[in-house]
């Protein structure tokens, strides 16, 4: 049962991954930006399940946007 769900996890990181090479593509990497961080806290999820935490920007329409994201199974990984 471990396997299946190591399986979903890894699935859904290599989903993001390819999402975000996608956007490189068009937009551009978006290294250089330099930003404070800011931390954030979440609640323990009952096994089998993920957490996706996401956050995106833009300045202007159409302009420049980028976003992010953080993917956490039950211990934190």
């Amino acid at each position: 049962m471990h396997d299946e769900y190591f399986a979903r996890d890894s699935w859904i990181i290599n989903q993001i991954h390819h999402l975000n090479d996608e956007c490189q593509k068009v937009w551009g990497s978006l290294d250089s930006v330099q930003r404070d961080p800011i931390y954030v806290s979440w609640l323990c999820l009952d096994e089998g399940y993920v957490c996706v935490n996401v956050d995106g920007s833009s300045q202007g329409n159409p302009c420049m946007s980028g976003f992010g994201g953080l993917v956490q199974n039950n211990e934190g990984h």
